[in-house]
């Protein structure tokens, strides 16, 4: 990686260059096999999940490949391969934006009663938090979409908007409740590289470089820009990636002095993100905004209190292909370049999921 003091050739804008060197074949077979294991039998349980009595999160990777290198044809045609697999799966993240499989809550001492009368028994007399009409002991006066939204459950049964785990009634009313969430993140990813050299001569030499990789993962407490990092289970974030490279090089040594080298790149990239609601905002009685989609991604932020957010489906296909020339001259202890250029071409398409 360079970060200053490069040539010419990789441009004129500031910031770093990473150049990506992979091994190639000899005239001998060489590999490699590997295996890394991680998992949660050793590791002590959270502090704080301890305190409300919670399982320890799972935290589990596997990361594993081969790789093979040697002679198709001695001193002419040599390749190299190789593959790694990801395996993971993690409940422990947390606090990054948008991304994050743990989460916590302060609410109201809630309990599983969720009836106008013990609603309102429990909130009687307080203000709505911008103001207006108290809610009378009874309930009578609660939002009928309100209520509905502290009524719906999740798939397995608990609600939506949960029980606290632990109540402390000597913190304040609007966080005496306590609750932490963790739900295991998954990633799976496989990389293959395949590289070939074929001699043609002293002088000539043409490489290719292939290499593919998907990924699928996901987030199970997405967020968005409106709420990083929301504080309630079911609303996950399936997210699947797929990278294609592939490049080809042809060196030819004119003489010791000069050497030309002709390079072509191509590059896509693809990513599709989902967004899972336990519910719709028409299910609780919510008229449907104007944005089409509206209905479909629940988003809602109580200050203070409750947050869950859906994450914005979205997609995009990138393509792109670079062609490049480049002669270098050596003379003395001085190396110039002539010809060097750059044809570049790229293609974006974004889309949003349906």
């Amino acid at each position: 990686m360079q970060t200053a003091l490069y040539d010419a050739t990789y441009g004129r804008y500031a910031g770093a260059n990473v150049s990506v060197i992979t091994k190639a074949g000899t005239n001998a077979y060489h590999g490699t096999i590997f295996e890394f294991l991680r998992n949660d039998v050793l590791n002590a349980n959270d502090f704080f999940l301890n305190r409300v009595g919670q399982p320890q999160p799972a935290l589990k990777q596997n990361q594993f490949g081969f790789s093979l290198g040697g002679p198709i044809k001695k001193d002419k045609l040599l390749y190299f391969g190789s593959y790694e697999g990801t395996r993971q799966v993690n409940g422990v993240a947390a606090g990054q934006a948008r991304v994050a499989c743990t989460s916590s809550l302060s609410s109201p001492p809630l309990t599983n009663d969720r009836s106008r009368t013990a609603l309102g028994k429990l909130f009687a007399g307080m203000n709505r938090k911008l103001g207006g009409v108290a809610v009378t002991p009874d309930g009578a006066n609660i939002n009928p979409s309100a209520l509905a939204l502290l009524n719906l459950k999740l798939s397995d049964g608990s609600f939506l908007i949960p029980t606290p785990q632990t109540v402390d009634p000597s913190r304040p009313f609007t966080s005496q409740g306590s609750s932490i969430f963790t739900e295991p993140c998954n990633f799976d990813e496989d990389q293959f590289l395949a590289n070939a050299d074929y001699l043609v001569s002293q002088k000539s030499r043409i490489a290719t470089r292939i290499f593919f990789g998907n990924d699928s993962k996901k987030i199970t407490f997405p967020g968005n820009f409106f709420n990083p990092v929301p504080n309630i289970p079911g609303f996950s974030s399936p997210n699947n990636s797929r990278y294609r490279v592939v490049n080809f090089a042809h060196t030819y040594t004119i003489n010791s002095a000069l050497l030309n080298e002709l390079r072509f790149g191509l590059v896509r990239t693809t990513s599709r993100a989902e967004s899972h609601a336990p519910f719709k905002w028409s299910d609780v009685g919510v008229a449907e905004g104007e944005m089409s989609q509206t209905n479909e991604l629940a988003n809602l932020n109580i200050v203070g209190s409750v947050a869950f957010s859906s994450a914005f489906p979205f997609g995009f296909a990138q393509n792109s292909f670079v062609l490049s020339d480049g002669l270098s001259f050596v003379h003395g202890a001085h190396t110039l370049r002539f010809g060097d250029f750059d044809i570049a071409q790229g293609h974006a398409d974004i889309f949003v999921s349906e």
